[in-house]
């Protein structure tokens, strides 16, 4: 299997995860150029993508769905919830959207899919877990705190996108209206680099071989922060770190 992020931050969330002829990506929240120029570079083609998988219905994880839908045969699933908060702001892909019960797997080609639900202000909201002939993805980012149904659920995987959205005190000291402040820290909001350093740990314990931080904050995370403190948390364990880029196509990872 192999995945890679094609955009992770509050400007657009992307990634592609494939397995042999089957390819998906998780979100689309960046334009359609974007996604087909970054599958080009990676010598794929949107055109062969077997499916759309939505985490939720926030912008930047949605951005290129209309035209997606315009040019594209492409199936694209979500739950009711965040189809329901999609066709609201995208009317021309009513119909087009095909609702996923939560916590049930779904095969496409040669991939199983299994979605699990994320705290985070949105309706509907998921996260992903991908497997394929013995080895597995997941992908949780836009989460306010790890549930014991999100450790369950990704217990063992061999490789994982996971956020480390802010550092607490540049948070705290940024330049943020309180409101915003709270919302990011609620139980509802982003997982912070201590948090995620623990659930990075916890993972490590359980098998988990390469850690891609995501959706770091612009204004209150910096990459050498969320690495360093994620890394400490980590003591030592055998596990491969790193960052995935904001706004370009990261490293192809194979698992």
């Amino acid at each position: 299997m192999k995945f890679c992020t094609l955009a992770s931050g509050s400007s657009g969330n992307c990634v592609y995860v494939c397995h042999g002829r089957t390819g998906i990506l998780i979100d689309a929240g960046i334009s359609m150029t974007r996604i087909k120029k970054s599958l080009a570079a990676l010598g794929g083609d949107l055109a062969a993508v077997d499916g759309v998988f939505i985490t939720h219905d926030h912008i930047d994880h949605i951005r290129a769905l209309k035209m997606l839908v315009k040019y594209y045969n492409i199936p694209i699933f979500a739950t009711w919830d965040t189809y329901c908060g999609i066709v609201r702001q995208f009317p021309e892909v009513t119909g087009a959207v095909n609702i996923l019960t939560c916590g049930e797997p779904l095969t496409l080609g040669e991939l199983e899919i299994v979605s699990f639900p994320t705290p985070h202000d949105a309706a509907g909201s998921v996260g992903y877990r991908v497997n394929a002939e013995g080895v597995s993805f997941a992908l949780v980012t836009d989460v306010g705190y790890i549930t014991q149904q999100i450790y369950d659920t990704v217990w063992g995987v061999d490789a994982i996108v996971l956020e480390a959205n802010h550092d607490i005190d540049m948070l705290r000291n940024g330049p943020y209206p309180y409101y915003l402040q709270q919302r990011i820290l609620s139980r509802y909001g982003h997982l912070s680099n201590v948090d995620c350093g623990q659930f990075a740990a916890s993972l490590a314990e359980t098998g988990t071989k390469r850690i891609v931080l995501a959706h770091l904050s612009e204004q209150n995370n910096t990459p050498e922060l969320a690495y360093s403190q994620v890394k400490r948390a980590l003591a030592g364990a055998d596990v491969e770190l790193t960052v995935a880029p904001r706004s370009e196509a990261g490293e192809v990872y194979i698992i």
